[in-house]
């Protein structure tokens, strides 16, 4: 295939686009079709029809046919028209937020192989395959100037099939799509790829932290204590033997002086989680003034110290990469000694995160507290030990963080070509 540069462009209503291409609406070039819900007494858990809703959309926007959670099958018979085939475009039409009604969408990339139908939140797109290529219409739904049209078309909070239909599309000549769909479908098979190996090491970090954490490196000897059986040459010790657990707060947010270029690091539980089971924080959304954390008595944690989200929710963990200091959502764990690899800490309290939970009380909305921290017993491997574990697993967490960035990338390369592709300003030919 060969690229060139597009040089002559017409105007249409929804931009410039090349001389020879056309712009349709996709009522022209598609059928749509609403879903349908089984009724509650009608949905199984393990057995039955496969049931499509929005969450088994990928980040991809690949439609997954595995099974994950409650409700995911159905024991009725619907209707044949029902049923989801290869090629089958799915845009979410209802849901409790609406900014997310028509910009949910999901791709029948695999046939099915048994039968599944789509649930009534969702409307059906099947392109007719003489005017258009499935795959590449679905890009072109994506397409931001896409995306805005069907926002417009959004009534109420639902999105209905003749309003969906209306949405004006640029249409290539059908031999440029293929062209064009085999080029993106490339991009998309390395970044399916790529999060397969995420998948993959994510499943070996929860395995090796399950070993390790608890059952060390190449030990057979091992003692029942009061959080289960350890290595014999483990010790067991509460949190507040080995670090100083202490509390932050926020500063009055009707003061600017508090906040009006802020150069402190002020972490809240948002904050630790969108660092995505990455171990480090190395900076926060907002941040406060000398003056907020003098007047608020705020401790600042030095580098190698351990912030967890005590409210709202519970469980968040991340060592501290630079110094800062939190609000009253979390606990600030600083150690004691220098024979504390505070790493090694931080992942036995993400593998404990259940029992975190569980030690957490309230009635508007649960919360560890301080004495409850400080009091949790934990195992305590030699220095050495405990430095040789958190490397294993640091060495597996660069390995996640790598191949996110890679796949950071290709989305950016694909999101490039989409935008260059289907608006025409790059064209593609045979050879």
């Amino acid at each position: 295939m060969k690229f060139y540069k597009e040089k002559e462009f017409k105007d249409t209503e929804i931009g410039k686009i090349p001389k020879d291409w056309e712009v349709v609406r996709l009522g022209e070039i598609a059928q749509l079709q609403q879903g349908r819900t089984p009724p509650r007494n009608a949905y199984s858990n393990e057995n039955g029809h496969r049931i499509i809703k929005v969450k088994d959309f990928t980040d991809g926007g690949v439609v997954n046919f595995e099974a994950s959670g409650e409700r995911c099958f159905t024991t009725l018979e619907f209707d044949s028209r029902y049923e989801l085939e290869l090629g089958d475009i799915l845009v979410l039409s209802a849901a409790h937020s609406s900014g997310i009604v028509g910009q949910k969408m999901g791709y029948v990339a695999t046939k099915p192989i048994k039968k599944a139908y789509f649930v009534a939140e969702l409307i059906r797109i099947k392109a007719e395959s003489s005017k258009v290529s499935s795959y590449l219409l679905f890009q072109s739904l994506n397409l931001q100037r896409s995306r805005e049209q069907i926002k417009d078309k959004v009534k109420g909070g639902h999105l209905y099939p003749r309003y969906l239909a209306e949405i004006m599309l640029p249409l290539p000549p059908l031999s440029e799509q293929k062209r064009i769909a085999e080029i993106l479908a490339t991009v998309d098979s390395a970044i399916q790829k790529t999060e397969k190996v995420i998948e993959k090491t994510e499943r070996l970090k929860r395995g090796l932290m399950q070993e390790l954490l608890t059952k060390g490196i190449g030990h057979k000897e091992f003692k029942t204590t009061e959080i289960g059986k350890i290595p014999k040459d483990w010790q067991v010790v509460s949190v507040c033997e080995i670090f100083d657990v202490v509390t932050g707060t926020t500063p009055s947010t009707l003061e600017n002086r508090y906040w009006e270029d802020g150069s402190i690091k002020w972490v809240t539980p948002l904050d630790l989680s969108k660092i995505n089971g990455i171990l480090y924080i190395n900076d926060s959304q907002r941040k406060i003034t000398p003056s907020a954390l003098v007047e608020y008595n705020l401790t600042i944690l030095p580098k190698g110290s351990i912030i967890i989200s005590t409210r709202a929710p519970v469980g968040y963990v991340a060592v501290v990469g630079d110094e800062m200091t939190f609000n009253q959502g979390c606990k600030g764990l600083r150690k004691k000694g220098e024979f504390i690899k505070t790493e090694y800490f931080a992942y036995y309290f993400l593998q404990i995160r259940n029992i975190l939970e569980q030690l957490s009380a309230g009635s508007t909305f649960k919360e560890l507290s301080k004495t409850m921290l400080e009091n949790l017993i934990v195992p305590y491997p030699p220095p050495s030990e405990q430095e040789r574990i958190a490397e294993i697993l640091s060495t597996v967490d660069r390995k996640i963080e790598l191949e996110r960035k890679r796949k950071e990338k290709l989305e950016r390369i694909k999101k490039g070509l989409m935008d260059l592709l289907l608006t025409g300003k790059i064209r593609v030919k045979e050879d």
